[in-house]
């Protein structure tokens, strides 16, 4: 084990030791209780980017007053025992550290939470459903920015996906909505999203403008490596070099997209109506237009929500102009945002790929129920036909989480998945598909057994985010 490695695992030691005397036997979560700070420690293994990875975690969550602060301070050591130094070289890397911090609780007059952000919906959702920030975590982690302010008859929400793409903008959006009583309470609803470069969605981990999937040198600078080796060799040696499979071909270097940018922004309006609204029932019905600037409109009509105690529901009917999709910022988007097209060896952007898209109608509908607080499912599904065009028109989303607390020696269960846009349903070729679950074991006082395994099928591959972690709580 290298010096470095060792004076981390001393720090982490001394952390431990002294945080024991005020923490408190509570499994992480975001604290909206009163009361101290709890802690957990975590050791495991995991993949990050095709390599193995043994780490350690502190994950302290803090409370103050109306305030919390979760951390997530991560050790990786590689089979050779030396640090990920890519995680603390630089300043920015504090960021990462930051799992949230959050003010208030959402229906609060106001509440803030930045760091990674639980799945949004704005709206509605014909603009943006279920986003999340975090589907790619631990491998990808991105700092973003919720807040909420409830004023009646005002609410206003934004985002912000994350705080190292603020030069671009990266994904920036904004919701207003305005109460008014007429016969009955009708509110007034806007909504904004913009990207401002898809191609921040490729993956660079050592920033030279050349994607991971096509880097030829992972961590130095493709282009100026290149030059390097031309000067240090010849035409020969370099062919030869190349014929041998010693050296990536670079006589045809990989595009650099480190220059590109290409900006997307989705508005929609709607209304709504809240039908019946008291404390056993809501029923409320709606009608919302969105519009992907440049290209198609969408519009959805009628559409209810309907909630009665353990119970929900919704739907509603599509009518959608060509090159227009609904949810465009849904759950995947963090991996449809810019794809590999192995055909034109190029990058596509989500929105380019919007010039295939018909015009067509379909319909929205989903359910959930928690079973006598045992169970607790969620299914979402949409249906698209298109005007005489074979076109993928099917999409999917369910959730099944267990109420662990009376199943023995289970400490957490949950399963999703989530395809959008598939020919066929679960079919793993269609791009976004995500399927994953989570487990948790109890060992024993304080400790368990998490497995943590997430499938993520992008270009046709699968990118497989595996975890296996001992947790200990303090």
């Amino acid at each position: 084990m290298k010096p470095n490695s060792a004076l981390f695992i001393v720090v982490i030691s001394l952390i431990f030791l002294s945080t024991n005397t005020f923490a408190q036997d509570a499994p992480q979560n975001e604290s909206d209780k009163a009361g101290g700070i709890t802690m957990n420690g975590a050791m495991g293994a995991t993949v990050i980017n095709g390599k193995s990875y043994q780490y350690f975690s502190l994950r302290p969550d803090i409370p103050i007053w109306k305030f919390g602060i979760g951390l997530d301070l991560s050790f990786y050591f590689d089979a050779d025992g030396n640090l990920r130094e890519e995680d603390w070289d630089e300043a920015a890397d504090v960021l990462d550290k930051i799992y949230y911090v959050r003010y208030g609780k959402p229906g609060d007059k106001l509440y803030v939470r930045g760091g990674s952000l639980s799945p949004i919906t704005l709206g509605y959702g014909l603009v943006m459903r279920r986003y999340s920030n975090a589907i790619e975590w631990p491998q990808v982690r991105r700092i973003g920015l919720q807040t909420e302010h409830n004023y009646s008859p005002y609410k206003v929400t934004t985002l912000l996906n994350n705080f190292r793409e603020l030069d671009s903008p990266g994904l920036l959006g904004a919701r207003v909505t305005y109460e008014q009583k007429f016969i009955l309470p009708v509110v007034f609803g806007g909504t904004i999203v913009h990207d401002g470069n898809q191609y921040l969605g490729a993956k660079d981990e050592d920033g030279d403008g050349i994607p991971d999937r096509t880097d030829m040198f992972p961590g130095k600078d493709d282009l100026d490596h290149i030059e390097e080796l031309e000067g240090v060799l010849d035409y020969n040696a370099i062919r030869k070099l190349i014929e041998w499979g010693d050296l990536p071909d670079i006589n045809d270097p990989p595009t650099s997209i480190g220059d590109l940018n290409d900006d997307v922004t989705v508005f929609g309006v709607d209304i709504g109506v809240p039908l019946i609204r008291n404390e056993r029932m809501t029923l409320w019905g709606y009608a919302q237009f969105a519009q992907i600037g440049g290209y198609g409109s969408g519009i959805t009509f009628p559409g209810v929500v309907w909630r009665m105690g353990p119970f929900r529901a919704g739907a509603e009917v599509r009518f959608f102009q060509k090159e227009f999709v609904a949810d465009y910022f849904n759950y995947s988007y963090e991996i449809e945002r810019v794809s590999w097209d192995s055909d034109s060896k190029s990058y596509v952007t989500k929105e380019q790929s919007l010039k295939n898209v018909p015009s067509g109608t379909g319909f929205y509908a989903d359910a959930g129920a928690n079973l006598w607080g045992y169970l607790d499912l969620f299914a979402a599904y949409s249906q698209m036909k298109y005007d005489g065009e074979d076109y993928p028109g099917k999409s999917l989303y369910t959730t099944v989480t267990p109420n662990t607390s009376f199943i023995p020696k289970i400490y957490v269960a949950e399963g999703y998945f989530h395809q959008p846009n598939a020919d066929k349903l679960f079919s793993r070729e269609s791009d976004g598909t995500t399927i994953g679950y989570r487990v948790g074991t109890a060992m024993g006082s304080g400790v368990m057994l998490v497995y943590d395994n997430k499938t993520i099928y992008h270009n046709g591959e699968p990118n497989r985010i595996m975890t296996i972690e001992t947790v200990i709580n303090f």
